[in-house]
């Protein structure tokens, strides 16, 4: 009776993996939006300046491999539509544009999320591409779980622009919390959330002057997970990040930054 039993627990638990098959092509929409306010010291007054930036990617994820510790993934880059209020950022964005768009390089993911390039060299790739790749964690856990199961994660924050589109982005870390908190009718898609709190790293607060050093920050979001097609289909995630720039030397505030983001990616039919 032990034994059934303990078949029957098991049998209950649900394995989150990311294995799309072999020839899916996958169409991506990503969404994505920056409010950066900076507020600076001046004397006893304050002056508060304010910059929105937003991001519209429409990319495919082209399965060309698969073997049992990895999927390998073209990611191609079809268009990329940047607009921001900040005049001086409005001359990089053609280059922005030019470095991503039509753009391609093949990814490693494994089963429980983690990812990474396949091939970092090759020309490509950007370093600040490779790094920021590099640094995605894994985020499912590697056995089945029950709903209501609970996991940790930890990671570090990678450096300016990768988060943030541009904005001050300082070194720290990321420690997430994830859920299953659901599935569908059938079993088919599985509702993961998460939230996760920024903290400084203490070699940050010896940066150069100029630098902004993370205080705090959180993380929330939420993941559907297409378990039929391996795949995450939807996601949706809000990021805000609390930062200052010190005088050299001292502990007296030249300026602060709250930096807010908000991400939309989903897998949409085919662009005509």
């Amino acid at each position: 009776m032990l034994v059934l039993r303990t078949m029957a627990a098991g049998a209950q638990g649900v394995l989150l993996q990311i294995r799309p098959r072999v020839g899916d092509t996958l169409h991506l929409r990503l969404d994505q939006q920056t409010e950066l306010t900076g507020t600076r010291q001046l004397g006893g007054s304050e002056t508060v300046t304010t910059m929105t930036a937003t991001m519209h990617v429409f990319s495919r994820a082209i399965v060309e491999k698969s073997a049992p510790t990895a999927t390998y993934v073209r990611a191609v880059t079809d268009s990329i539509r940047l607009t921001t209020t900040d005049a001086r950022a409005r001359a990089l964005e053609d280059a922005a544009r030019e470095s991503l768009e039509g753009k391609a390089m093949v990814l490693r993911i494994a089963p429980d999320g983690t990812v990474s390039l396949a091939d970092s060299s090759a020309a490509s790739v950007s370093r600040d591409v490779a790094e920021a790749v590099s640094l995605l964690p894994a985020a499912f856990p590697r056995g089945p779980v029950e709903v209501g199961y609970s996991w940790s994660r930890d990671m570090p924050l990678p450096g300016a622009g990768h988060i943030t589109a541009g904005a001050p982005s300082p070194s720290g870390w990321l420690h997430t919390k994830f859920r299953l908190d659901s599935l569908s009718k059938h079993g088919t898609i599985a509702y993961v959330s998460m939230r996760g709190e920024m903290t400084p790293d203490p070699d940050a607060l010896r940066s150069e002057a100029g630098v902004p050093v993370l205080d705090n920050g959180v993380v929330s979001g939420t993941m559907l997970v297409d378990r039929a097609r391996g795949w995450l289909t939807e996601s949706q995630f809000t990021i805000v990040a609390h930062s200052t720039i010190r005088l050299p030397g001292s502990d007296d505030i030249v300026m602060r930054f709250e930096t807010r983001v908000t991400q939309h990616m989903k897998t949409v039919e085919r662009r005509p």
